[in-house]
């Protein structure tokens, strides 16, 4: 400590820049550790029943590829080829539906907000938002279906309900479950859907 002194630094001051190191290195712990309760899923070829929700059905996509669409069809619960009648489509964390100026379909969403998936029966037959096309293609209602942690740096389900215009003219409901893989690892996106009146 005298040589501290001797060099015109207090106790004090010494004392606030080691609690300060301390505090900089328990955050530094906190931010890169891995989190050990996140729901990760397995990607699947056809989406299955959802045993806790009557009439639902779960699929979950290898959406890892960053540059590659993954397009599905609600009408025959599975992946289907970019040419065929799709309905919504996952890369990564986006999700975007077949409808718009620059898509074949006329498919659209509805951000039905933070609602139990079992109280949607009906869907809404207006409001429905299409997918804009360009570097970053997007769909506004779906491209926020997360939070984001920032200690974490995981992507978590704000769990919210979306009505779903098809390209057939159907409505389903939808929610995101989670977007990660064992591991965890990102690009397992996950969604719970069934069909509307």
């Amino acid at each position: 400590m005298k040589q501290l002194e001797s060099l015109g630094v207090s106790n004090r001051l010494a004392l606030g820049i080691a609690v300060m190191v301390l505090v900089v290195i328990g955050l530094l712990v906190v931010a890169v550790r891995r989190p050990t309760n996140t729901i990760t899923y397995e990607p699947i070829a056809a989406a299955r029943l959802d045993s806790a929700h009557a009439h639902a059905r779960i699929f979950t996509a290898n959406a890892r590829d960053e540059a590659a669409w993954h397009h599905f069809s609600f009408a025959q619960a599975r992946l289907v080829a970019p040419g065929d009648d799709w309905d919504i489509a996952f890369r990564r964390f986006h999700i975007i539906v077949n409808g718009a100026p620059a898509f074949r379909g006329s498919a659209g969403v509805v951000d039905l907000g933070a609602v139990r998936f079992d109280d949607v029966t009906t869907a809404p037959r207006t409001g429905y938002v299409g997918s804009v096309a360009g570097r970053d293609t997007a769909s506004a209602p779906l491209s926020r279906w997360y939070g984001y942690g920032f200690s974490t740096h995981l992507l978590t389900t704000l769990d919210h309900v979306y009505a779903i215009r098809t390209v057939d003219g159907a409505f389903v409901k939808m929610q995101v479950l989670g977007y990660y893989c064992a591991g965890p690892d990102p690009g397992c996106m996950t969604i719970r859907f069934g069909a509307l009146k």
